[in-house]
């Protein structure tokens, strides 16, 4: 299982900076939500070891989620090449590629009961710190204003200029992958820190209770 987690998020990886080498609009023009935690959300936390032990999914569950991975990978596979060979906009390369996620996390979502869907929230918010505010939900949850909405706004406009920056480099053949993930994760670093700053002190303190209790999380560094 780790070897098809690793392949699906090489293929996703490669999938995204390549569609960002596609495109055509420049930095400030739209934005990729790649290096905002996609790995510590949806289908790809559900295919964690670590995370199936602490939702104590059965084997059925197991298989499913497999097979939706699977589905998945192909589907962005064809999906990817229709995107390159269209020559569309980054924008709409972006929308279709979040449009996708979000459905795939909801056919995920839909192999667990309510109290291992709720866990997995909690899970998400533990591993994203502050980067889960950048889900509208988690904002509605928090009370945020429209003005600390803006601010949360424009710092993810922030790190969409410095990621397609980064697919930049990509392009003019400047870096290679592991320059790419240290750096998206430099860029992640810098986000979770500023976006600790918009929130009060309650929200904070709201925010880490909706993590819930102590996720024992399994070294991920392999």
């Amino acid at each position: 299982m780790n070897t098809i987690i690793r392949t699906t998020a090489t293929v996703i990886l490669v999938a995204l900076l390549s569609i960002a080498a596609f495109a055509q609009r420049g930095p400030g023009q739209g934005g990729m939500r790649f290096g905002a935690g996609m790995q510590n959300s949806g289908i790809f936390l559900l295919m964690r070891a670590d995370v199936q032990r602490d939702l104590e999914l059965s084997s059925e569950q197991k298989s499913k989620l497999d097979a939706i991975q699977q589905e998945s990978m192909d589907q962005m596979r064809t999906m990817f090449e229709e995107m390159r060979n269209s020559g569309g906009g980054f924008d709409s390369m972006r929308e279709t590629m979040e449009k996708f996620q979000a459905e795939v996390t909801k056919k995920a979502h839909a192999v667990l009961n309510d109290q291992q869907r709720k866990r997995l929230k909690e899970i998400e918010v533990q591993l994203q710190g502050n980067r889960a505010i950048l889900n509208p939900e988690i904002q509605k949850d928090l009370g945020l204003t429209d003005a600390q909405k803006a601010k949360v706004k424009t710092l993810q406009d922030n790190l969409n200029a410095a990621n397609q920056a980064l697919m930049q480099d990509v392009r003019d053949g400047l870096i290679d992958m592991q320059s790419v993930r240290e750096r998206m994760e430099n860029n992640n670093k810098v986000l979770d820190t500023e976006l600790g700053k918009v929130l009060t002190e309650e929200q904070a303190a709201k925010l880490k209770a909706m993590a819930g209790k102590p996720f024992k999380a399994d070294d991920q560094s392999r």
